[in-house]
This record gives C-alpha cells, sequence and structure tokens, in this order.
C-alpha cells in the first residue's frame, strides 16, 4: 500500500520555511509535499513561485480554506508564534510550530488548553534532538557508563554581529530564544519531565536592538544535575560544544564527535574517609593520590548533522501523523522548557 503524503502549507519562507523545511520536505521521499505557502515579503513570494509548483499567498489565512492541507508548519516571526497557532488549531488546522514556542508561560497555558480543548494536533519544531551525537550521549548517559550525572554543560558560542530581527525583542528574539532554546532541550532531555529546577539567568544586550545577544542560565534541583547553559556572540575561541560531568567519568561532546573518560566502579580499589593528615612513605605531606583504571569510549559520524537531524525529525513527524507514535516533543516537554524561559525573561 502506498504511504500517505501529507499536504503542507508553509508559513513564511524564509531562513526557516524555505531553508529549513522546504528542504527537508523535498527530501522525505515523498511523505511530505509544500501545498501552499505565504510570506509577507514580496521577494520571498516571487521565490516560494518560482521554487514550489503550489499557490502562493500574502495572508495565511486565506491557505486556511485548502481543504486538502493536512499540517500548517509555522515559521512566522517568533512573537506569532502562538497567537498563529492558536487560530489554526481553533480552525481544527494540525500545526508543527517553530522553536521557540514563547517565554512567557501565560501563552504557554492558553496554548495547551488549546491543545487539549480542540484535540487538533500539535507540536514543535526542537530538531536537535535528533541530532546523531546528541542521541549517543542519551545512550550512553542512560547506560551508566559515567554513573550519576553531577554537571550537565552546554554552549552555543561563537563570534559575530547580528542585527536582523532576532535581535528584537519585540519580534521574539534574543540568543536565548534562537540558540539557547536548542541546548536547553538537549539538557531537559538529559533530565527527563520531573526536573524543575530553581533558576538563574544573567541575559546580557550589546549593539544593536534591544534582544539579548549573551546569556548564561544555572539550573539546580535536590538529587539532579547542575545544568549550565551559555550561549554568547562575543566569543572567539569556543569550547566543546556539550560536556556531562559524572561520578566515574566525563561525557564531551562537539558536533559530530563524543567521547568518554571514564572508569568501572568495580575495578576501583575501595577508599574510606581518612581524617589523618595524609604522609607518604617517608613520613612527608602528601595529597590523595592514585591510578584509576580509565577506559576510553570514542564515536564519531561524518554524516551532514543539519540533514540528519532534519530528517530524523521528520520521520517522527510522519510516524506521529499516521499514529503509529507520539509527537515529536510532547506537551509536557514544551511546559518545562518554557517555564525556563519565563523564569529567564520575565523576572519579578
Amino acid at each position: 500500500m502506498k504511504e500517505k503524503c501529507f499536504k503542507v502549507g508553509l508559513i513564511g519562507y524564509g531562513r526557516s520555511g524555505r531553508d529549513i523545511h522546504a528542504w527537508a520536505i523535498a527530501r522525505s521521499g515523498g511523505r511530505f509535499e509544500v501545498a501552499a505557502v505565504s510570506d509577507v515579503t514580496e521577494h520571498r513570494r516571487v521565490q516560494a513561485a518560482n521554487e514550489q509548483t503550489c499557490p502562493v499567498y500574502i495572508d495565511y489565512r486565506d491557505m486556511l480554506n485548502h481543504d486538502d492541507i493536512d499540517l500548517y508548519i509555522n515559521t512566522a516571526y517568533s512573537n506569532l508564534h502562538v497567537p498563529i497557532s492558536i487560530e489554526l488549531l481553533n480552525r481544527n488546522k494540525a500545526v508543527l510550530c517553530e522553536k521557540p514556542l514563547t517565554n512567557s508561560m501565560e501563552e504557554f497555558e492558553e496554548l495547551a488548553e488549546t491543545v487539549r480543548r480542540t484535540g487538533v494536533y500539535f507540536t514543535v519544531f526542537n530538531n536537535k534532538r535528533y541530532d546523531p551525537v546528541c542521541i549517543k550521549a542519551r545512550e550512553w548517559l542512560a547506560s551508566g557508563l559515567i554513573g550519576e550525572p553531577i554537571q550537565i554543560s552546554l554552549s552555543a558560542n561563537n563570534f559575530n554581529r547580528r542585527w536582523d530581527w532576532q535581535m528584537s525583542s519585540a519580534h521574539g528574539g534574543g540568543i536565548l530564544m534562537v540558540a539557547g532554546v536548542h541546548i536547553l532541550d538537549i539538557a531537559l532531555q538529559l533530565v527527563g519531565t520531573d526536573y524543575m529546577p530553581e533558576i538563574f539567568s544573567s541575559l546580557k544586550h550589546y549593539g544593536v536592538g534591544d534582544a539579548d545577544n549573551y546569556a548564561k542560565v544555572l539550573m539546580t534541583a535536590e538529587n539532579a544535575p547542575t545544568i549550565d547553559i551559555e550561549c554568547s556572540y562575543y566569543d572567539a575561541f569556543p569550547d566543546t560544544a556539550y560536556k556531562i560531568q559524572g561520578e566515574y567519568g566525563t561525557i564531551v561532546c562537539t558536533e559530530t564527535t563524543i567521547e568518554a573518560e571514564y572508569y568501572d566502579p568495580d575495578e576501583a580499589p575501595p577508599v574510606d574517609l581518612d581524617t589523618i593528615p595524609l604522609q607518604d612513605a617517608n613520613g612527608n605531606p602528601t595529597f590523595c593520590k592514585e591510578s584509576l583504571p580509565l577506559k576510553n569510549k570514542k564515536w564519531s559520524h561524518n554524516e551532514n548533522r543539519f540533514l540528519v537531524s532534519f530528517t530524523g525529525y521528520y520521520e517522527q513527524l510522519y510516524e506521529s501523523l499516521t499514529g503509529r507514535a507520539d509527537v515529536p516533543v510532547t506537551l509536557e516537554e514544551l511546559r518545562q522548557q518554557v517555564y525556563v524561559l519565563n523564569a529567564c525573561y520575565n523576572k519579578t
């Protein structure tokens, strides 16, 4: 039996609508097809008309009368993600919304209630969780390779200036909303949805616009790892993207590699607390010294990480739309993300 092809209405034909979603749809093996596009910018409508064999509109509302559209992808300005999604859900339209969803718990609860009331399909495009290195990190941590996690550190740093709408807070911009939401999702995937931490944040802005282009977020919770997130457009020497410190070792990740340095506690000699000052064989003061039986584990891939994460997400999206799997990102996971973002942006 031929698999169903889901017809898609793209709201927005820019960096996300065109360069991510239309790109991924074209590589979905016929599972998805662009059936209509809307964009408020004339040259992007012209571009969409030249590149897609479908109707093109100024106003997304003009697409809503297409009975053959199965899914609307909301890639409008970030501040419009929730309002447009609610409007679509109330008209019984299935929605895939671009990240970030919102930094307002009030907005989130209104959207969540709309999803529950209408029963209409809704999810958000957190594609980084389908990155091969992120998947492998979750596997290694869940296996107990480094024991209980103590600190999870993630960064999304580079060195460049921005002057586009992402530097406008009125449009929902800011580096924590743009880049930070990716690594926030990765971190929260490692600790589960029960993790509701105390949160310290420092969001700063320099240069044009008024949205944050530096962000530091620390999260702590009882009997759970500390999470350290940093996003900066001012780091000319960025460090390893992700690091997980555990009882028995450490996992470090780049965009294409993952490595663990660890020991097996069953192979390490037991130690007991000794409050008598330590001394060496000659009676001289000394520090704790030992040679642990350290092990090293590495894994890497040479695939296009964007292609892999986009297609991985779309595979899960297809399975969920056909009823064979859960949505790629659940409301419970989104509530946890927004809880953190709300604490960072809406301090009282």
